[in-house]
């Protein structure tokens, strides 16, 4: 069985503007554009092109109030078609993920970060951190391959800070540089 992948990271601002001053109309209309698409496999630009992956997945979790949680890249769990998996980057690079806060309510914010020992420092630098507001959202791509997964780093700390729960969803894509076939499971 041949398997296949089309993967798009995509992050835009798209805005237009129309403003009518003394019967005159001047339109503003602006983007950056930004996608790249990445197909299965397990190479890194320059040698392949476009850039490969072979690990994709999406998972939900909530972040309880005044409490942290981790996500582990060497044993992330993830959803495919209704069935619950755990993978693992564990050798390999993450090449992309996008991370929402779903809570719906002002001041149900999230701090994401790389903890002291086996933080995702590829990600957030060392003692780095980015604050997630209320339905934000927050994206990383490398398409070079260069942000390896491994035991020094792995976690990435969601630390909820606010009096509510938090919802938040993750999705990635990535390298296992152990898998020999994939099997996408079918519905």
């Amino acid at each position: 069985m041949a398997t296949s992948a089309n993967v798009n990271i995509t992050a835009d601002l798209v805005y237009s503007v129309t403003d009518t001053i003394g019967g005159n109309t001047s339109r503003i209309n602006e983007n950056i554009g930004y996608s790249r698409a990445l197909v299965y496999g397990t190479g890194n630009p320059p040698t392949t092109t476009p850039s490969q992956v072979n690990l994709f997945g999406k998972t939900q979790y909530t972040v309880t109030a005044g409490t942290s949680t981790d996500l582990d890249f060497t044993s992330i769990p993830y959803n495919t078609n209704g069935i619950q998996y755990t993978g693992t980057l564990d050798g390999g690079t993450l090449k992309g993920l996008v991370v929402t806060n779903d809570t719906n309510s002002l001041g149900a914010d999230v701090v994401l970060s790389a903890p002291a020992t086996s933080g995702l420092t590829g990600v957030f630098g060392s003692g780095g951190s980015y604050t997630l507001h209320s339905l934000g959202c927050f994206t990383f791509s490398n398409i070079w391959g260069t942000d390896n997964i491994g035991s020094t780093n792995k976690i990435m700390r969601a630390t909820n800070n606010s009096a509510t729960d938090v919802t938040l969803s993750a999705i990635f894509v990535g390298v296992n540089n152990s898998l020999t076939e994939a099997t996408i499971p079918t519905p």
